[in-house]
């Protein structure tokens, strides 16, 4: 009974100090999910996510640029779907 009890002492003493050690990371890019509607915290993060996806090319490069708003729509365009997806298969 005693080696159980130390045993449980010593879990509960190690999970606070690993968890102290632990990184915390804060993305700035993600929006406040506080102040928004559901909708505009969707529609960013979306937006979000095509940029990421999307490497804005040279500001020169005209064909870069076409290119690039393509894929931003494309991008959004398979969110949207996956979205839609996730919201059918959740219901």
């Amino acid at each position: 009974m005693k080696t159980i009890f130390l045993a449980a002492m010593a879990t509960l003493v190690a999970i606070p100090a690993a968890a102290a050690t632990a990184p915390v990371v804060i993305y700035q890019s993600m929006p406040d999910r506080v102040t928004q509607s559901a909708e505009a915290n969707t529609a960013e993060r979306i937006e979000i996510a095509a940029q990421a996806a999307c490497e804005a090319p040279f500001l020169r490069d005209l064909k870069g640029q076409q290119l690039h708003a393509e894929c931003l729509a494309e991008a959004r365009a398979a969110a949207k779907a996956a979205l839609a997806q996730t919201e059918l298969a959740a219901r």
